[in-house]
């Protein structure tokens, strides 16, 4: 929290020096006047103790004697309590006023950090990939909720320049700044490395993002991640998952179960990964997602599960990109209610549109 102060921050600091100093002035007055007050009630008390009085009125009997005194008596009173009010409410007036003026750096220096997370979160909704990143041989649904204001997950989709179209969604441990930070490594990753030319790139793209993570001590020092290729001319879908949650390719008739091809990057020296192939034919979903939906619990601490994904793409079969996604979603809150996420939620639905009869004569 150290360092000088920005000339914003010393704005704000001049802004909030006035009402301090009006604050103080009070507090003197109400003080001040508590102090005034209390050396009018010594006086009074002098007086009454001495027997001194004012010129002696006209004669009264007894009863307006007792009338008298009793009357002076609850005006030393109220005098009293008016004294011990006032001196009260300047006191902690004065203690509110030291108070906020120690504490001021600290506010303008977490003022200056919630900024920073703003910022954040506008660079990292930015990474996010419009509804038409596909082109016109995959349509995408997506639904992104961090659990913090930065959050660990990351998804993309890109088209290539041979009209193939590369995709990946990982999870990276832990939430917050510190996952953040590295799913940005992870995604500049993604995107400058040429692993979707063949599955020998596939392999050696692996092996580059295991070391990359492989010995950091902080807490974000493993991810798991999915990343492929959809070839609209072959109808083929090529892919690595390092550790990732089983995801799902829904077909007319069956939903298939893809399980991971190898382990969670960073955990491992020399991890070994498998690429796989499979077909993906028009109509058909590639349904992936992070451990925050099947993770996510109802009031009762049951997860919503596998299982229960697996029953709603099943029930939704023939389904679009966009219709599955919100379906999905739509069961997931259903049973979730209003329990608070514990872990930031990525979906991802892809859907083939494989190339037509001129474009498959062109390639």
């Amino acid at each position: 929290m150290g360092g000088p102060l920005t000339i914003q921050e010393r704005r704000r600091y001049a802004w909030f020096v006035l009402p301090l100093l009006i604050g103080v002035l009070l507090a003197v007055t109400v003080v001040a006047n508590s102090g005034y007050k209390r050396m009018r009630l010594e006086q009074l008390q002098q007086r009454f103790s001495q027997g001194v009085r004012t010129p002696a009125p006209p004669p009264r009997v007894p009863a307006e004697r007792n009338v008298s005194n009793e009357r002076n008596n609850d005006l030393l009173a109220r005098m009293q309590l008016n004294l011990v009010v006032n001196a009260a409410a300047g006191l902690a007036l004065l203690i509110s006023i030291v108070f906020l003026g120690t504490r001021l750096r600290y506010y303008l220096r977490a003022r200056r950090w919630e900024q920073q997370l703003s910022l954040g979160r506008t660079v990292q909704s930015q990474l996010i990939p419009s509804a038409d990143a596909g082109g016109r041989h995959m349509r995408i649904a997506a639904e992104f909720v961090p659990a913090l204001e930065l959050g660990g997950d990351l998804y993309d989709v890109f088209s290539l320049e041979d009209g193939r179209v590369a995709f990946a969604l990982g999870d990276v441990a832990g939430k917050g700044l510190p996952a953040a930070l590295l799913m940005g490594q992870i995604h500049g990753a993604v995107r400058s490395n040429p692993w979707h030319r063949g599955p020998a790139e596939h392999v050696e793209f692996a092996r580059q993002l295991n070391s990359m993570l492989y010995g950091r001590t902080q807490e974000a020092r493993s991810a798991s991640l999915f990343w492929g290729v959809y070839d609209p001319f072959e109808n083929r879908l090529r892919y690595v998952s390092a550790g990732h949650c089983a995801s799902f390719l829904v077909r007319s008739n069956e939903v298939e179960r893809l399980d991971s091809t190898g382990p969670v990057l960073g955990l491992l020296t020399e991890p070994y990964f498998n690429y796989e192939e499979v077909a993906f034919d028009a109509g058909d979903l590639l349904v992936l997602y992070s451990d925050g939906i099947i993770e996510g619990v109802n009031a009762a601490g049951e997860e919503f599960g596998e299982d229960r994904l697996f029953a709603a793409l099943n029930r939704h079969r023939g389904a679009t990109a966009e219709e599955a996604r919100t379906e999905i979603l739509r069961d997931y809150r259903a049973f979730v209610g209003r329990t608070e996420a514990g872990d930031d939620l990525t979906l991802l639905v892809l859907e083939a549109s494989p190339a037509l009869v001129g474009e498959l004569a062109a390639a």
